[in-house]
């Protein structure tokens, strides 16, 4: 993991130029009283994890279920869809870097409930890209990418559903890639991965979306970037839908919009635009030059529940951070300093389901400490410290 020094400020800092309007200060509020409590009932769960434990929270900071673990062993859980409803915990890389066989997995649900993911289900584990956005659904079913790079014959990935007690893996999607686009003259190159991004789930948890790019799928070539609605209860796939080709790309969870960042060169210096496109109309906002850029998986973007606010997370100038637009206005409301890991997803700030309350860390060192904010009010509050980091929200039951 990679980790930046502290920059200038904390919640509230403003680092860097954004859009129209830079942030109010937020007013700290009183830390919340944890307390352990039933995980039993309805409602998002936040994950937190943190060396020898992962917890079940709820979002005004009761503690529902506490878990021991040996050190390490819940990081999986923060490459989760915060769609999810269960926490893939457990070891999987060893000493040496390498996948660690047999891999000891097992499913902490939101019940508190841990379940042994079965030797046939981690064996298939092993050979999938368990870090590219998986995504639990019912407790049992593990939707993750397989990825094939043929010695002859054009590369192929598929979107499997593998059941975590029996084994039994399911093909939803195949993506077989078109030639590289060559310039005249230019030579062959290596063959790569299929580009293939899960991009999260309906706010309902019913139907999960898979982006593909430059990839031929049911026999339909897609030049450029598309994504397939799945039905998590048939399985049944519908699409393509067209996306703009932009490389990393967020869609919100009603579709209708989708966003990505770009750079570009003012006065010799670069600078990073943010773009929303409304995927109806077509209509497009630009942002200029905003504060923070992220390359990772999904660009650092979430969109809130109800598509009235979109953070955006990444590098700035001294610190990584998190910025926070109001999609009506696109002007800039929030900004804090976060310094977190540059990994997919645990980059991420996870948006409540009261659709105006963000969940982030921030780091110091080797102490990583979970906040919430208010972004209407400002107001901010922390998490204690011994929970460690808030790295996935449970879809609610």
């Amino acid at each position: 993991m990679a980790f930046l020094a502290m920059g200038c400020g904390g919640p509230g800092a403003t680092p860097g130029a954004g859009a129209a309007r830079s942030s109010t200060t937020p007013v700290a509020s009183p830390t919340p009283i944890i307390t352990p409590a039933s995980a039993s009932g309805s409602g998002a769960l936040i994950v937190f994890i943190r060396q020898g434990a992962i917890s079940l929270v709820r979002p005004d900071g009761t503690v529902a279920d506490v878990k021991q673990t040996p050190m390490d062993s819940a990081d999986i859980a923060q490459y989760e869809y915060d769609q999810s409803d269960a926490a893939l915990i457990g070891h999987y890389l060893g000493a040496d870097g390498y996948p660690a066989l047999p891999l000891a997995l097992s499913i902490y649900d939101r019940k508190g409930g841990v379940t042994t993911v079965s030797p046939e289900a981690a064996k298939v584990l092993n050979g999938v890209d368990i870090f590219r956005s998986p995504i639990i659904v019912g407790g049992r079913y593990l939707l993750v990418i397989d990825a094939k790079v043929p010695q002859t014959g054009p590369p192929t990935s598929t979107y499997v559903e593998v059941d975590l007690v029996s084994g039994k893996v399911t093909p939803i999607l195949i993506a077989t890639s078109l030639p590289a686009v060559l310039p005249p003259g230019g030579l062959g190159m290596e063959p790569h991965e299929v580009d293939m991004e899960p991009l999260g789930t309906t706010s309902d948890g019913s139907v999960a979306r898979l982006m593909v790019v430059h990839a031929i799928v049911k026999g339909v070539s897609i030049t450029g970037a598309a994504y397939f609605d799945i039905d998590l209860g048939s399985l049944e796939v519908t699409g393509p839908h067209a996306l703009p080709d932009v490389g990393t790309v967020a869609i919100s969870a009603d579709a209708r919009y989708a966003a990505w960042s770009e750079s570009r060169v003012v006065d010799h210096k670069g600078v990073h635009d943010l773009h929303i496109l409304e995927l109806a109309t077509g209509h497009q906002s630009t942002i200029p030059n905003v504060p923070f850029v992220n390359e990772s998986l999904h660009g650092g973007i979430k969109f809130s529940p109800d598509d009235s606010y979109l953070s955006l997370q990444g590098y700035g100038a001294g610190s990584m951070g998190i910025v926070v637009f109001d999609l009506r206005s696109t002007l800039q409301v929030r900004s804090m300093a976060a310094n977190q890991p540059n990994e997919p997803l645990a980059n991420v700030p996870l948006w409540w389901t009261d659709a105006h309350t963000l969940v982030y860390q921030t780091t110091m060192g080797f102490d990583k400490r979970g906040h919430r904010l208010d972004v209407v009010s400002g107001a901010t509050a922390d998490y204690p410290t011994d929970l460690g980091t808030p790295v996935l929200v449970l879809a609610q039951s």
